[in-house]
């Protein structure tokens, strides 16, 4: 069974061209921004510029099957000895024997192929158990996929990665307004560099070159009431017009249907969790321990739960878990997150 990889680890991995490595990786954890990043990384360390629209073959949730996946394995590298197929799903959505049959197709690759293949797993799209305790289906793809994980970015980090992504639209930003940022914005990274983008261009528009703090007030967008925890929060409590307004804000952010229920099913599924942990007399840093859930959303579930009782809870998970379905069926997948807010 392969230990698992940071996200630092596989960037260097990746410098020398995963020399010593096995060349199936398993990608899982909070931050997809991150993921989505380390493909890149992936493809620009394997694959010539110029090559790329050949031997870069990236299929997303609809497209994943076992017949698709052995297709795109098929296919020999058409330009130098490598080829990168990067496959996006999330294997708890998906039917057993379904998915049996691509991890049997993956397992069957030989130490001489050409291929490496990435499983970029959305956050909520895996059950990976805890450290050490790891899933029955984590440590089965283990047996052949090197894990990689992709934990949340402090906040320290994220304001230095702030600092940066200023710096690349061409403005400057103080420590102070970077952390102020992060703070205002979020800490989820594909919202934090959309609002960055924004709140650089505001700037720029303005003539000046130097973010401020009011900059950040008037272009940027506050988190506060804009995440899944809020979603499910005001969906559980039965306030449908805020639970509506932040699914709003969610897709004018072009976030996937598919990402949004995974989110709001990992909020009840922990909240149940907690709910269960807090009726046995367990204290906050005990139930921490025993679930792995970090000190600040921990702090958020336990004030939510004060207002929402465990029938609440159950009842939103079963009602989650029927609208799954119809996220990852045809159709627009936002109906099926509307009727559940709707049907609370």
């Amino acid at each position: 069974m392969y230990e698992t990889m940071t996200e630092a680890e596989f960037r260097k991995s990746a410098g020398s061209g995963f020399r010593g490595q096995p060349r199936i990786f398993l990608f899982y954890g909070e931050e997809d921004y991150l993921k989505a990043n380390a493909v890149n990384v992936a493809r620009d360390a394997l694959i010539a510029p110029d090559a790329a629209a050949f031997d870069f073959v990236s299929l997303g949730a609809a497209a994943v099957s076992a017949g698709a996946v052995a297709a795109a394995l098929a296919a020999p590298p058409m330009f130098g000895e490598n080829k990168l197929v990067a496959l996006s799903f999330s294997p708890d959505g998906m039917k057993p024997s379904e998915l049996g049959d691509i991890l049997d197709t993956l397992e069957g690759l030989g130490p001489g192929d050409p291929n490496t293949v990435i499983m970029n797993v959305p956050d909520g799209g895996l059950d990976p158990g805890y450290p050490k305790r790891p899933s029955a289906l984590l440590k089965r793809i283990a047996e052949f996929a090197r894990p990689v994980l992709f934990d949340r970015v402090p906040q320290n980090r994220l304001a230095a990665w702030a600092e940066r992504h200023y710096r690349a639209n061409g403005v400057s930003a103080a420590p102070e307004v970077c952390s102020f940022t992060v703070g205002y914005c979020g800490s989820d990274m594909y919202r934090l560099a959309s609002e960055i983008d924004k709140i650089s261009f505001y700037v720029l528009s303005r003539g000046a070159s130097r973010v401020g703090e009011d900059d950040v007030r008037v272009a940027g967008c506050p988190t506060s009431g804009f995440d899944a925890f809020a979603l499910s929060n005001a969906m559980i409590a039965g306030r449908h017009r805020q639970a509506l307004e932040v699914l709003a804000f969610m897709r004018s952010q072009k976030a996937e249907p598919v990402r949004v229920m995974a989110d709001i099913i990992r909020v009840i599924c922990d909240m149940k969790a907690v709910s269960a942990c807090t009726a046995s007399g367990m204290t906050g840093q005990q139930i921490s321990e025993a679930t792995g859930i970090k000190p600040y959303p921990l702090g958020r579930y336990l004030k939510a739960l004060e207002t929402a009782d465990a029938a609440a809870v159950n009842r939103a998970l079963e009602l989650a878990r029927a609208a799954d379905e119809g996220v990852k069926g045809y159709g627009d997948g936002y109906v099926a997150i509307e009727r559940l807010i709707c049907s609370m």
